[in-house]
């Protein structure tokens, strides 16, 4: 089992829960030497490693290999998965995947900062729809 650390659209819980199709527990928590950055031309983020800057975001605990093959299929290929420490709003450090821009590919992001709330407003609904129907095409793929 692993946790993972999320910024974004994966903050958000019916897209977590569309996903996945599960709940797990999460709590606050940032993400220390990372900055967070709209892709260009999309409607969510990414993060880079960047000294002396954070990220907000949530860490989900107990995330299977089933449910991980899920979040690969739903992330875009540009990011890689990798292993950071993020620290929880109780003060502990936890180790968890998360979603990094490389460095190869830090052209993709803009200048931009994510703003939840922003894209709540605005892309929920219809962003609902879409990743549901992505996720339908994993599910009948077989996973």
């Amino acid at each position: 089992m692993n946790n993972l650390f999320t910024y974004g659209t994966l903050s958000i819980p019916d897209i977590m829960k569309t996903v996945t199709g599960k709940t797990f527990r999460s709590v606050d928590a940032c993400l220390n030497d990372f900055q967070c950055f709209l892709i260009k031309a999309k409607k969510f983020p990414g993060i880079i490693p960047s000294k002396g800057h954070y990220t907000e975001g949530k860490v989900h605990f107990d995330i299977d290999d089933d449910t991980l093959a899920r979040l690969h299929y739903f992330e875009d290929e540009f990011y890689d998965c990798r292993e950071v420490f993020p620290l929880l709003d109780n003060g502990f450090q936890v180790k968890a995947l998360a979603y990094v821009i490389p460095s190869q590919h830090r052209n993709y992001l803009s200048s931009q900062r994510w703003n939840e709330a922003d894209f709540v407003s605005k892309y929920l609904p219809e962003y609902l729809v879409k990743t549901s129907a992505l996720m339908e095409k994993f599910n009948y793929s077989g996973g």
